[in-house]
């Protein structure tokens, strides 16, 4: 019975949401233009910001300004008064409250199971949450190392992408932009910032978007998400034929096999629905194929496709980059964390543990950074036998640490395969005691502990 009385109060509750938009329709007009308003003012910081970081000038940031005060003023246009609720809103109100339970009712009845239990909300996203907090922890410890050495672009990037993967657009584009600062203008990092600040934007082409994608065509002629942005913003702001013959332009230009063709080629096509026009005679003939045509590729401008190649190479000439100057200043501690991280990134785990080989030498007293080391060395091992370097790592842990969890497993292990049981049982009952009694690794050290209980001697 608590089940029917629950379903019919969820019931009620789901059918009021559905009444209340037909029977009182006041204000929604006044509630958009607010959100409006509260858009461009956030603009208008913006502006200040980028003029701020160099990112544009003092003519750029006054035409974004009466732009973004353009738009403003024609919120306060009078619209007349609401438009009166529908004659027929009340009638339809009461059909959907009848109808909307009855039918819910006949769906639920033959094929319904009100007996099977509930499953624990904890359960069904434990994993997803953990993951998502490890993705969080991982981008505000980058931060934090950025926080002590600025001025590494590659960083910047890396956490800009960090962010985007958390959905956290408006700082992507923060870090993005300093990136931008840091490289001089790059016009790749240019485009990845705009992109961001459209994402930051829910989709709209900022003025401050405008104005990077701008930048980045004087740089890259024909850069194809460049192109593409500025004639959506040119769609927003109304004027649909400019952005029908952009994005034309854009699909004759580009190769027939270019990633983004089937994007541009829906916006043609919805937008001379808009206008009234036959899509098919809208639609132009792309050019050959790239892997016929290296020309036609050549013509959008180096790298301006950023194809998932293209993208890997800016990536790795940045890594070279940060490479090539630690060498040239090879005491720099943060460089080469970053650059072992950079290396893990492009799934490079040599490299990875020769950077954090560097950065251990320069920090033999920290545990973080030999912690760090250790973890770059176990992922050249691939399960293989830990090396000596390894080892060392671990004994030197434990000297700063005499309580180490790690040192004292992994030496553990070692005194084992080196027919030292004796020392293996001393180790990991040190390690025992830091663990908490009853959970898993507590029960796996102590597993081990037992297997060695037979064994006498050594």
């Amino acid at each position: 019975m608590t089940l029917w009385i629950a379903a019919a109060l969820l019931t009620v509750g789901a059918v009021m949401l559905l009444l209340v938009p037909l029977v009182r329709r006041h204000g929604a007009g006044r509630d958009r233009a607010d959100y409006d308003l509260r858009v461009y003012e956030d603009q208008l910081a913006e502006v200040g910001r980028d003029l701020s970081r160099g990112l544009i000038d003092q003519t750029q940031a006054g035409a974004a300004r009466t732009e973004i005060s353009r738009r403003i003023l024609a919120l306060s246009t009078p619209d007349g008064a609401p438009a009166p609720p529908h004659s027929g809103g009340r009638a339809l109100a009461l059909a959907l409250a009848v109808l909307v339970p009855v039918a819910a009712l006949a769906i639920y009845l033959p094929s319904g199971r009100p007996d099977l239990p509930g499953q624990p909300f904890a359960q069904r996203d434990s994993t997803d949450r953990a993951d998502r907090q490890e993705m969080v922890a991982a981008a505000e410890a980058l931060r934090r190392q950025i926080d002590a050495a600025p001025a590494d672009p590659v960083a910047w990037v890396e956490l800009a992408g960090r962010f985007q993967a958390l959905g956290r657009a408006r700082e992507a584009a923060d870090a993005y932009a300093r990136a931008v600062g840091l490289t001089g203008g790059d016009p790749l990092l240019t485009g990845l910032y705009a992109e961001a600040l459209v994402e930051a934007g829910n989709g709209m082409v900022t003025e401050q978007a405008r104005l990077a994608f701008d930048a980045v065509l004087a740089a890259l002629p024909g850069d194809p998400r460049a192109r593409y942005y500025l004639a959506l913003g040119r769609a927003q702001a109304g004027d649909d034929l400019g952005a029908l013959a952009q994005w034309q332009a854009l699909a004759a230009d580009s190769p027939a096999d270019a990633s983004w063709q089937p994007v541009v080629r829906q916006q043609i096509v919805r937008t001379a629905e808009r206008l009234g026009l036959d899509p098919a005679a809208q639609l132009p003939e792309p050019r050959p194929a790239r892997a016929a045509s290296g020309a036609d590729r050549a013509g959008l401008g180096a790298a301006a496709a950023m194809t998932d190649d293209e993208g890997a190479a800016m990536v790795r000439g940045m890594v070279d980059g940060l490479a090539d100057r630690l060498e040239r200043e090879p005491d720099d501690l943060e460089g080469w964390l970053r650059l072992a991280d950079s290396y893990q990134v492009l799934d490079e785990p040599d490299r990875a543990a020769d950077a954090m080989a560097r950065a251990a030498a320069l920090a033999p007293e920290d545990s973080g950074v030999l912690t760090a080391y250790s973890d770059a060395l176990l992922q050249t091992t691939a399960g293989q036998t830990l090396s000596a370097d390894f080892m060392a790592v671990m004994e030197r842990l434990l000297e700063l640490d005499g309580d180490n969890i790690k040192a004292l497993w992994f030496l553990g292990v070692r005194a084992l395969a080196d027919s030292r049981p004796r020392d293996a049982e001393a180790l990991w009952q040190r390690l025992l005691a830091q663990l908490e009694p009853g959970t898993p690794e507590y029960d796996a050290v102590r597993d081990r502990l037992d297997s060695l209980t037979p064994v006498e001697g050594g």
